[in-house]
């Protein structure tokens, strides 16, 4: 697979964003300790599930589709829209439920303030889509850019005034408010109650009820090591691993993703081509392989010799806990 123009703004699209919003994290974690960020890590936990139920599987419906008609993707984004707000409120009332040890106090509220960012989502989730379908990487390797800055600013504003976990929520809030206003500004296509029609969205359910259960298998599967370490290690002890991982796997994910994001719209459109889908994935595996890996070895190795040094003594522990991630 070469680096062709699409690919290299896939790219750019994960690589900005991520490192700038990881340069803040760092920032942030001089002041701010492992407890807020294992708050985060729990709350972000939590609302991820109910953010991969919300999409149920449609955004990627959306980009995988050779035809749909006006029809059916106002009927997508007003589904999606009505499950966010559903599933905010659930997000909201069902986390006060849980037993929580002293040290999780503020857990429920900070997930009820960052349950606004749901219904944020459901604004945005099929323009997206639409935005992924069309590959117009540029534009959203901009507009990640913008919005990692803005949360990114808003949250280091704040924990210098000394708003401790809220700094975070903060962060998280902004960025994902500027995401939406972004998309919408840069999107030709707006939704139309008058066109909703469940007929219409029958077809689309068909495949993407699939892709919701992989989705949620995914995310048990991602998510249960930070879950595990929360309930029976503790919240600090969370904090540490959650940036210990971040740091270390940032060139992963950041490839990984820039992958993904451009396979899927091109994969799909090389559907009915086996040799060119054989191609294009064995491809990205090299390209993975040459770039991503090389680079987590050097950051591990980087925070396990200089992390508490880079950090701050608040986060003694680090350095111990990167060469296991």
């Amino acid at each position: 697979m070469k680096f062709n123009t699409p690919f290299v703004w896939a790219l750019a699209q994960r690589a900005g964003p991520q490192c700038v919003t990881f340069l803040f994290l760092f920032g942030l974690a001089k002041f701010l300790g492992p407890q807020e960020f294992g708050l985060l890590a729990l709350a972000q936990i939590w609302l991820g599930g109910f953010r991969v139920v919300g999409d149920a599987g449609l955004s990627s419906t959306v980009i995988q589709a050779q035809a749909l008609s006006g029809s059916q993707l106002s009927s997508v984004f007003f589904l999606n829209l009505g499950m966010f707000l559903v599933l905010a409120v659930l997000s909201c009332t069902s986390i006060w439920a849980f037993p929580l040890a002293s040290e999780m106090a503020e857990l429920p509220l900070v997930v009820m303030a960052l349950s606004l960012t749901l219904p944020i989502s459901g604004l945005s989730v099929t323009q997206l889509a639409l935005a992924y379908r069309g590959m117009r990487f540029r534009f959203l390797a901009f507009r990640d850019l913008f919005a990692a800055l803005a949360g990114g600013g808003a949250g280091i504003a704040a924990a210098i005034n000394g708003w401790g976990v809220w700094a975070l929520v903060l962060q998280a809030l902004v960025a994902s408010l500027v995401n939406a206003m972004l998309l919408w500004r840069g999107s030709d296509w707006s939704p139309k109650i008058s066109e909703f029609s469940m007929a219409g969205l029958r077809p689309l359910l068909s495949f993407s009820l699939w892709i919701l259960a992989f989705q949620i298998f995914s995310y048990a599967v991602k998510e249960v090591d930070k879950t595990l370490i929360g309930i029976l290690v503790g919240i600090s002890m969370l904090g540490i691993y959650a940036l210990a991982s971040k740091a270390i796997l940032l060139p992963t994910v950041i490839f990984s993703d820039a992958l993904n994001t451009y396979l899927f719209p091109k994969m799909s459109s090389l559907q009915a081509s086996p040799d060119g889908l054989r191609k294009v994935y064995a491809s990205s595996i090299s390209l993975t392989m040459c770039f991503a890996l090389p680079l987590t070895f050097i950051l591990g190795m980087a925070l396990h010799l200089y992390g508490p040094k880079l950090l701050g003594a608040q986060w003694s522990g680090v350095e111990e806990l990167a060469p296991y991630i």
